[in-house]
């Protein structure tokens, strides 16, 4: 008798039956260790995506809160400069007052409906994992 880590014994239906449920429980564990290996990968690449997303939005959050009280200020003195050349034409503070609002009014809006369509073709929020799990729920599909 040899104790060759190559050699294999036959079970069969003579066999003691023990051989082939360790074998099934070793393969159905090691099916387990790999599926919370994957787990944990796919976990741990969804938590990369959203720091690195939440970090770029962070940052692109501040300073858009920069640059926008910066525009305001300046607006404020268009606005100024506006009306008071708009009095001179048109001979009445009001008039000049109720164009320059309307022109604020106007160009608030068409920036308001440009940035709705835009956020709502925005879907790169986690694009590599969603893919990554379309491909695996299509291998599931597939497997079944």
């Amino acid at each position: 008798m040899s104790d060759a880590p190559d050699q294999v014994r036959e079970t069969g239906a003579a066999g003691n039956g023990e051989e082939p449920d360790a074998s099934l429980r070793g393969l159905l564990t090691e099916a387990t260790r790999s599926l919370s290996a994957l787990l944990a990968a796919k976990l741990r690449l969804a938590e990369k995506e959203a720091s690195e997303n939440l970090a770029t939005l962070l940052w692109a959050g501040g300073l858009i809160a920069v640059g926008m009280v910066l525009c305001l200020l300046g607006l404020g003195f268009v606005g100024i400069a506006a009306g008071i050349l708009l009095e001179r034409a048109t001979g009445s503070a009001l008039e000049a007052a109720l164009i320059v609002t309307g022109a604020y009014f106007a160009a608030g809006l068409g920036a308001g409906t440009i940035a709705w369509f835009r956020m709502k073709r925005m879907s790169g929020l986690f694009r590599e994992s969603r893919e990554d799990l379309k491909r695996d729920l299509e291998w599931l599909k597939k497997l079944g």
